[in-house]
């Protein structure tokens, strides 16, 4: 890797460069809106430093990315590194193009005021933030930003708010006088005689004009990086954006797949495609914009963002990674396991990963689409409740099929509805991930959580819903749709406007904007409140306040705009759709509306503030019940479609299909290996009868002592020491006990299952085949009690305790996993919890020294070592977890000063395992919990710690 040395290169040789530049396949999209680009502009105005460009120089063009404006017309010369923001800002501003778009259901300013759709934007100066204009003019916009990305006020219409006292930039630099630009006088808010404020603005103005033509001769600084290397490039973009606007978890994780498989970006642009343009041909997926893929929306946006996590879920299912139950954790691309097992994939191999996040990715997208009604994902409330329905359908891919549809529309539904907390639905996810579970032990419990929260909270959500970004007032719009909604009759819009539209359905092709009913001006005025906001919360903005019109109906030029529309005349059924009153006379928010119309009709007579407001919340309340009762007999609706299709009566039936001859069961993992399969899948692998996989995996999940597979057989040992083990094969179960057991401790457990006469040979050779197996689970609980009985009969007839190797268990020697974790298990007051928190921090260890065995030490009760190079991070006794982390102190990747060993012990402590100080550096020390009293928190905790300090090793050593 070389860098060039460095040069200085101002805005205008940036924005003729940018036709040459290309953006690599790892680079986020554009994620700067006009907010950012304004104070670009504004630091390049008062010749403020606006920091520097990373160039990327490479012989393999087009292999490793695209042009940055799209336009293929030049060969690239550079990749931008550093810097992409910023140079296609100031592009942008030079064509005036909007280079962003929207994530949200309304623009900045609410739709009521909304300017017309076909006036084009641009770029504009707001006078009444530059000084030598303040004095002059009134400051009408002054709480605006200094640039505007707005309509050129000659063309704007005269009730928008952003209209008074801006200039076009364009306008300024192709104008020397201020005489020049006539028509834009009459936008200005004078404070003085016309006359007089003409004469200073022209003086001044020269100064603006000077200043504007300056900001294109503001420099850059720019480095150039050459290497054909693409991870040496990865790894400095990852470590640069740190700064500005922070790179997110999946952009960072975006940039290591691309490094890792190349095919990554084609991928996520199929995907794309696939999601977005369902009913374009194969040929538009090749020219999907780069920009539409990889943007950053928000949370809700079903873009980039959550194509990277669902693809990341699918990674921890075909990996074998678990995921955690009281949070939602994406930082499986910071391991580097699973890095090495990525790029250790086939090219085909790894589009199977992301073929299968494509399809579960377009089913939701489908479902949504229909049955739900939501054709514009701006009104999706968030993407986070479908996590658990993207874990369902990669868990149990036979929810795929159309069979099942219904049932996960309907689940979508609830989920969005039901507004469940974060913990229990991250906890709910990792249900969904459990290899023990099939499809239907998980669904209908989650149905009933929904349905508890539906019920308490809805009435409740509603009454709450007085902002226009709230969850229930996005849901409405899939209401409205659903119900065939139109646009409200333009009978009601004033010749004046011109209407020249017909009441169109409500859908993404109107480009539906929100409606206030009782219009937002109206009540401000006539209420005299003059705090109120349209984008934030009010009760003004109240969901029964609110609906779905088309952009053209609700415009200024074309449509209602701020008018009040009479719908007491408008269509029943319309009204019916929109959730209003059916019948004209009798309803409540008919009679509410009605005495709103004539109470507000006259802007100009003051208005009674009471009856408004006894009348306005009438009109709500009433319109909120409506919206409510809706709600639950559209989930009533899908419920019988989705019984329909599962030949269910009801969806009380629901959890009888667990048991059903063809339920429906998760997938094997495809990269992980037989030694590391979790046992329920090579106990489906046996082809067993459904009662007895679920017996055997009941069976498992009851404080189990250990697995072993070998030539087609299932080992489970049911006691510590092989006392008692079942052998599960395809064709039979036999369970045996150890020869030296007391005979009455043999004939209990064959009279226990009931399967066999305690005098029968088999029971005097320690072997029982078995028939009915349902005790199986309840022995196992059973023999948790007598261990020690059987244990201690078995030492009386050996002289001594149950020997797990040749070697003596009194004295040094190297263990195995299984013999570590029968430590464990004999260990008092440890059970089922402790088993699994061992296993986790056993394969978490795993991940950071992937070729070294953690039992390599020999030891007299067992113990597991990890590291990470020489540096050791923690090791695992049978009662004990001791912390090595701050053991070695002068190995090469060890933090270096007293300050970075300050910051490793603070997070350790953070950690809640013990306290500890500098006098424990060189040293290795145990925590103050013993295994059995650390918790599932306090492991998510240590493990979080672990990863960062061995991340902070692996960065040191790096740059050694």
């Amino acid at each position: 890797m070389t860098w060039n040395g460095g040069r200085e290169i101002s805005v205008a040789e940036v924005q003729e460069l940018a036709s040459q530049l290309g953006i690599p396949h790892f680079q986020r999209g554009l994620v700067w809106g006009p907010d950012s680009i304004s104070a670009l502009l504004e630091s390049l105005f008062y010749q403020t430093p606006c920091g520097s460009f990373v160039f990327w120089k490479t012989a393999e063009k087009t292999a490793n990315g695209t042009h940055l404006l799209g336009n293929e017309t030049k060969d690239i010369s550079y990749f931008v590194v550093d810097g992409q923001q910023r140079i296609r800002s100031l592009y942008s501003v030079e064509q005036n193009e909007a280079v962003w778009e929207s994530e949200s259901a309304d623009d900045a300013s609410e739709p009521e005021q909304s300017d017309s759709p076909k006036a084009a934007k641009v770029w504009c100066i707001n006078l009444t933030r530059v000084k030598g204009f303040r004095d002059i003019l009134r400051p009408h916009g002054k709480e605006y930003s200094m640039f505007l990305f707005a309509v050129d006020p000659t063309k704007a219409d005269k009730r928008s708010p952003i209209r008074t006292n801006i200039l076009p930039l364009h306008q300024i630099e192709h104008h020397s006088s201020w005489d020049d630009l006539k028509y834009y006088h009459a936008c200005m808010s004078w404070k003085t005689d016309r006359s007089v404020a003409d004469a200073e603005l022209a003086k001044q103005y020269l100064a603006l004009r000077e200043r504007v033509l300056g900001m294109k001769q503001e420099s850059f600084f720019v480095s150039t990086i050459e290497t054909n290397h693409v991870a040496d490039v990865v790894a400095l973009y990852n470590r640069i954006n740190s700064g500005g606007k922070r790179v997110e978890t999946e952009e960072r994780a975006f940039a290591k797949l691309v490094a890792l498989q190349p095919s990554t970006w084609p991928s996520l642009a199929e995907t794309f495609a696939a999601v977005h343009q369902p009913d374009e041909s194969s040929k538009a997926v090749r020219t999907v914009h780069r920009d539409d893929v990889l943007k950053r929306g928000r949370e809700r946006s079903f873009g980039f963002k959550l194509f990277i996590r669902v693809f990341l879920q699918v990674c921890h299912h075909h990996f074998g990674y678990s995921l955690g139950k009281s949070t939602f954790s994406f930082d499986i691309a910071k391991k580097e396991s699973f890095l090495h097992r990525l790029r250790d994939l086939t090219d085909a191999q790894a589009k199977s990963l992301w073929d299968e996040t494509q399809e579960v990715l377009t089913l939701v997208s489908n479902l949504l689409r229909s049955p739900l009604c939501c054709d514009d994902f701006r009104f999706l409330p968030d993407t986070q409740n479908l996590m658990l329905v993207f874990q369902l359908l990669i868990s149990y891919p036979r929810l795929r099929e159309t069979k099942f549809h219904p049932i996960m529309a309907t689940l979508i539904l609830r989920l969005f509805l039901a507004q469940i907390n974060g913990k229990t639905l991250a906890h709910a996810v990792a249900d969904a991930a459990d290899p023990d579970k099939n499809a239907f032990d998980v669904i209908p419990p989650l149905i009933e959580v929904a349905d508890r929260q539906i019920g308490k909270e809805l009435a409740r959500g509603l009454e709450g819903a007085s902002s226009i970004q709230d969850r229930y007032v996005l849901l409405l719009y899939w209401l409205v749709r659903r119900n065939g909604a139109r646009d409200f009759s333009y009978l009601n819009v004033p010749e004046s406007r011109c209407p020249t539209h017909s009441e169109v359905p409500i859908d993404a092709k109107a480009k539906p904007e929100k409606q206030h009913m009782v219009p937002f001006s109206r009540l401000v005025k006539a209420l005299n409140d003059k705090d109120a906001q349209r984008g934030g919360t009010h009760p003004f903005n109240n969901i029964g306040n609110l609906t779905y019109i088309s952009r053209e109906m609700n415009s200024f030029e074309t449509g209602l705009g701020d008018i009040m529309a009479p719908l007491l005349k408008e269509p029943i059924a319309n009204r019916r759709a929109h959730l209003l009153w059916e019948d004209g006379a009798d309803s409540v928010s008919a009679a509410a509306y009605r005495e709103l119309l004539s109470t507000l009709a006259d802007s100009d007579t003051p208005a009674n503030e009471g009856k408004v407001y006894r009348a306005f919340n009438r009109f709500c309340e009433d319109r909120r019940a409506r919206i409510g009762e809706a709600f639950r007999n559209w989930l009533d609706d899908m419920d019988r479609s989705a019984c329909e299709t599962l030949g269910l009566k009801s969806l009380a039936q629901l959890s009888g299909l667990a048991k059903a001859k063809d339920r429906v069961e998760p997938q094997r993992p495809k990269f992980v290996d037989t030694m590391r399969l979790p046992t329920s899948h090579i106990i489906r692998g046996l082809d067993l009868d459904n009662d007895v996989e679920s017996v055997l995996i009941r069976l498992g999940s009851r404080g189990r002592k250990g697995f072993q597979f070998k030539s087609g057989v299932l080992r489970i040992l049911l006691t510590k020491g092989s006392a008692v083990c079942l052998h599960a094969s395809t064709d039979r179960l036999v369970l045996t006990m150890d020869n030296r057991m007391a005979p009455e401790h043999r004939a209990f457990i064959s009279n226990f299952l009931g399967c066999v006469s305690p005098d029968s040979p088999l029971v005097g050779e320690g072997r029982v085949q078995l028939e009915a197996i349902e005790k199986l689970p309840a022995l196992a609980d059973v023999l948790v009690e007598m261990e020690e009985k059987i244990c201690a009969g078995i030492d009386a007839r050996k002289g001594g305790k149950i020997k797990r190797s040749r070697e003596s268990g009194s004295q040094n020697r190297k263990w195995t996993e299984d013999e570590f974790l029968a430590s464990v298990d004999a260990k008092d007051g440890t059970g089922k919890s402790t088993r699994k928190l061992v296993e986790d921090l056993l394969k978490f260890g795993r991940s950071f020294e992937t070729g070294s065995d953690p039992f390599r030490s020999r030891s007299k009760e067992g113990s597991a070592i990890f590291g990470i190079g020489e540096i050791g991070l923690f090791t695992l006794y049978p009662e004990d977890l001791y912390i090595r982390v701050l053991r070695n102190i002068k190995k090469p990747g060890a933090p270096s000063s007293e300050a970075e060993w300050d910051v490793v012990i603070q997070n350790l402590n953070s950690c809640g395992l013990g306290t500890f100080g500098r006098r424990d550096l060189g040293h290795a020390r145990i925590v103050e919990k013993r295994l059995k009293g650390i918790t599932e928190d306090d492991v998510v905790r240590f493990k979080s710690f672990v990863s960062w300090f061995a991340d902070s090793v692996k960065s040191r050593t790096a740059g050694l």
